[in-house]
């Protein structure tokens, strides 16, 4: 005859066990297969002896909250699988980036540990961050594709910002100057990565790295001492107009040879011959009074605008002394022919104060 198995048994002579054992056929979730002893798992269990429930079964949530796939059957695990932007055992948690966009798109969402695996390739980009959501150190540009070198620069979020000295949007034109000092610390360089890499110069300096210091600025701590422009060379272009004054180059500081004053806006005294000093002095800067020549080359002048021979001396250039030498003419007993028109001859004294005779009066009269 033919056997009917007791419950938890099966074959054709029932000498099979269901899975799951004969006191518990497939767990209570299931139907044992009467020829095989194979178990037909219920909805959400799982496992050869529907063992195991899914994930979330019985809870408020439900399976898998509702939010993945369980692998249920006697061939399945009870494991969830999550839906995109969901995460954890029982997909109770939304992936780092949010649902919408787990991982930012920039990365995988590990579905049991809820976190991100970012891209790091040359051909997906390389991104960094708990959500995927800025580049990787060492790494810029939308794409998280372009080099920012550490030496230069620092990633941040998708720009490559730049240290101190360094410039572009990559971070690789430094700015002119010595190394660690850029601009020669006498400017600013606009360094960041959107800046490209000019130096600002402080006042007083000028040059591509601000190396050059205007003319007059180390002395007077202003261009030109105040009374230029100063070129992009360092060069002073002086003032020379009546409102500004009359100023020489190289550093402005001084009166142009014909003015004086303060300001060096005050003409110098002329001779008749239209001169400053007749040619033949310089005009103090200060006070405006000829100082004259004095020695044998340019002559020995006096007077305002060094018209006239100093005394003791004479001829054209008052470069020729009288007898007896210009400190002492005629030997003091007489009286010297000097100036520009004299000739240099001594009238000796002939009265009661003495009579003296002589080129330069050095003897008594005869008598």
């Amino acid at each position: 005859g033919e056997c009917v198995c007791y419950s938890g048994y099966a074959g054709l002579d029932c000498a099979e066990t269901c899975a799951g054992g004969a006191d518990n056929p497939c767990s209570g979730h299931g139907a044992c297969d009467i020829l095989t002893g194979a178990c037909e798992c219920s909805p959400y269990f799982a496992t050869n002896d529907c063992s195991e429930a899914c994930k979330g079964y019985g809870t408020t949530e439900g399976v898998c909250n509702g939010r993945g796939t369980c692998a249920d059957g006697a061939s399945g695990t009870g494991l969830c699988t999550c839906d995109s932007g969901y995460a954890g055992e029982s997909c109770g948690k939304e992936c780092p980036g949010g649902k919408d966009n787990p991982c930012s798109g920039q990365g995988v969402c590990d579905q049991m540990k809820a976190t991100c695996k970012c891209h790091d390739s040359d051909e997906l980009g390389h991104f960094g961050g708990s959500m995927c959501n800025s580049c990787k150190s060492g790494y810029f540009g939308p794409e998280c594709k372009d080099i920012c070198s550490t030496a230069s620069g620092t990633t941040v979020g998708y720009e490559c910002a730049c240290l101190d000295g360094w410039a572009g949007v990559d971070c690789n034109t430094p700015c002119p100057g010595p190394a660690g000092k850029p601009c020669n610390r006498n400017g600013k360089c606009n360094d960041t990565n959107v800046g490209d890499g000019s130096c600002a110069c402080n006042v007083g300096f000028r040059g591509t790295a601000c190396e050059t210091r205007c003319a007059g600025f180390l002395a007077t701590g202003e261009e030109c001492s105040g009374h230029g422009v100063c070129d992009d060379l360092g060069a002073c272009a002086c003032s020379t107009d009546a409102v500004n004054g009359f100023w020489l180059a190289p550093d402005c500081s001084l009166c142009i040879g014909e003015y004086y004053g303060p300001n060096c806006d005050q003409l110098c005294p002329k001779g008749l011959n239209g001169l400053r000093c007749s040619g033949r002095g310089e005009c103090s800067s200060s006070r405006g009074i000829c100082e004259c020549h004095a020695d044998a080359s340019q002559g020995y002048w006096a007077g305002e605008v060094c018209q006239g021979c100093q005394s003791g001396y004479f001829g054209s250039e008052c470069n020729d002394a009288c007898p007896g030498g210009a400190c002492n003419p005629c030997n003091g007993h007489g009286t010297c022919n000097d100036g520009v028109l004299g000739n240099g001859q001594c009238k000796c004294l002939n009265d009661e104060t003495g009579r003296w005779r002589g080129e330069a009066c050095e003897a008594c009269q005869v008598g």
